[in-house]
């Protein structure tokens, strides 16, 4: 009886402070309870990738899923960073969703993309061992002071704090590794010079005891940026890289 008293309490307490300040859906601005800006409607019209590729997390039919361990792609030319968590599809609405918080300099939509990638994330983790650190994808520190943030660190701080995630205890390291000299914007490169562009891009704090890191981002595309990130923390002294991040996109280029 007390604990139904407690729970009655919290649930009243929680429907009084929504009347207070109600929050809006991001995308349709139709009012949604609750603490993220998404609401039921617009949540099932955002993709899921399954089945995808466990290596670079590329969607697959249900058959190649069935048959392959991992994708054409990756048995001929396998990304640097072992593992790809990559939940959502990069389609419409979730690319305006994203292009709220990196244009739009709307902070909160990071919670909103946790909340996409929570689920699968916490079952991951539920299976296998918890990163020692989420690395966030750095910005070149201009361009992150004139956007005002790095959306990937609000990101991995989102996912942090994430009710389903804050158990395991997940780090956010924000200084171990940095960009070292600016870049061309890699969505106006092929997918060839994107590599090329991000050449000798990072640099690394040197580590010890061969971490677990997972490098957090918004998009995987071609994984260009995954790549050199993870090719500097290995020289560093990374045990193993994954890549989180919440939407893909359909070709690897």
């Amino acid at each position: 009886h007390g604990s139904l008293m407690g729970k009655t309490v919290t649930t009243l307490g929680e429907g009084f402070l929504d009347l207070l300040s109600p929050n809006c859906c991001c995308l349709c601005l139709m009012r949604c309870p609750g603490p993220i800006r998404l609401c039921r409607a617009c949540l099932s019209d955002i993709e899921v990738n399954t089945p995808c590729c466990p290596r670079c997390a590329i969607p697959m039919s249900v058959g190649e899923a069935q048959s392959e361990i991992v994708c054409a792609h990756c048995q001929q030319n396998p990304p640097r960073f072992d593992r790809a968590l990559v939940p959502r599809l990069y389609e419409p609405p979730i690319s305006q969703l994203i292009s709220q918080l990196k244009f739009g300099a709307d902070a909160g939509i990071a919670n909103v993309l946790a909340e996409l990638m929570a689920g699968i994330l916490a079952n991951h983790l539920e299976q296998f061992r918890t990163p020692d650190f989420l690395v966030p994808m750095p910005l070149y520190w201009w361009r992150k002071m004139r956007r005002g943030f790095n959306q990937a660190e609000l990101l991995a701080h989102a996912l942090n704090i994430h009710p389903l995630l804050q158990h395991h205890a997940l780090r956010v390291n924000t200084k171990l590794c940095w960009r070292k000299h600016a870049t061309r914007r890699q969505i106006d490169l092929s997918a060839a010079a994107r590599s090329v562009n991000l050449k000798d891009a990072f640099a690394c704090t040197p580590l010890s005891e061969s971490p677990h890191i997972a490098i957090v981002d918004d998009i995987l595309t071609t994984g260009a940026s995954a790549n050199a990130l993870a090719d500097s923390l290995y020289n560093a002294g990374a045990g193993r890289v994954d890549l989180w991040a919440c939407a893909r996109t359909p070709s690897p280029g």
